[in-house]
């Protein structure tokens, strides 16, 4: 049990001795001086003698202990210190919640790119038994296959019927005819048949009209004989170019060969 404790006031000291041995221990003694009243401890302000509390802090002076509102004080900063600390973190998660929204943004734009027609077909392809996966990619490369021969078809078709007299080989130029309109637009696919179809009537026209050789007697034009041996080779074996198509006719007619280059060498 602590020993109780007295302020002794209105005192009149007549001796202080400042000793080495003192008699007491224990005791602990202030004394204070005022000209004019008491100096409260806590603040520093003068007060009337025999003051209990500080006009200007409201100090106890009588129970040495601070007035109330210190303790208020007190925690009034330290709500404030709490309501700065929960604006900090309410600020925090705002500016975390509106990454989390910009960060799902960016997935849906992500996922909604994912979500493509082929990444579908891809995936709904993986997620197929291999064996059947492979079967269906066999039957797939096959249709492939076989479009690839209709549309070779389809260009032949009308290489021969529309450009049949372009020199080359039918199934060469119907290839490059394909490879040429497969990156070009319908008009200019048009274009293009135009000019290939007034190129092929041209080489007709030639192929068959009189040059006046001038060997040309009443026997015939030796040069016209051999170019309607040709084009009937060449009627009769579409695949056939004209050079192959005239050694044919050369081989099959060399009496005519002879004549026919016998007036090329002369025109010439």
């Amino acid at each position: 049990m602590s020993e109780k404790k007295f302020r002794l006031l209105d005192l009149s000291v007549d001796e202080v001795s400042l000793v080495a041995d003192p008699a007491n221990d224990q005791a602990r003694v202030l004394i204070t001086k005022a000209a004019q009243g008491m100096k409260c401890p806590d603040c520093g302000a003068m007060n009337k003698e025999g003051a209990v509390k500080c006009a200007k802090c409201g100090y106890d002076m009588k129970k040495a202990a601070k007035p109330e509102g210190d303790n208020m004080a007190d925690l009034e900063k330290d709500l404030k210190a709490a309501e700065d600390l929960a604006a900090e973190e309410q600020t925090k998660r705002i500016s975390a919640e509106a990454e989390v929204t910009k960060l799902k943004a960016e997935v849906a734009e992500l996922k909604k790119a994912a979500d493509t027609p082929e990444v579908i077909e891809k995936r709904k392809l993986e997620a197929l038994p291999a064996e059947f996966r492979k079967r269906l990619e066999t039957a797939e490369a096959a249709i492939l296959k076989s479009n690839e021969r209709e549309a070779d078809q389809v260009a032949f078709t009308k290489v021969k019927e529309s450009f049949g007299n372009l020199k080359g080989k039918t199934e060469d130029t119907a290839k490059l005819y394909r490879k040429a309109t497969s990156s070009m637009t319908e008009d200019e696919v048009k274009a293009l048949d135009e000019l290939l179809k007034s190129a092929s009537e041209a080489m007709k026209a030639n192929l068959f009209s009189e040059r006046g050789r001038p060997d040309a007697r009443e026997g015939g034009d030796p040069v016209a004989e051999m170019d309607a041996k040709v084009a009937e080779i060449m009627k009769a074996n579409d695949k056939l170019t004209y050079t192959e198509a005239l050694k044919k006719a050369a081989k099959d007619n060399p009496a005519l060969y002879e004549r026919h280059r016998a007036s090329v060498i002369a025109v010439n």
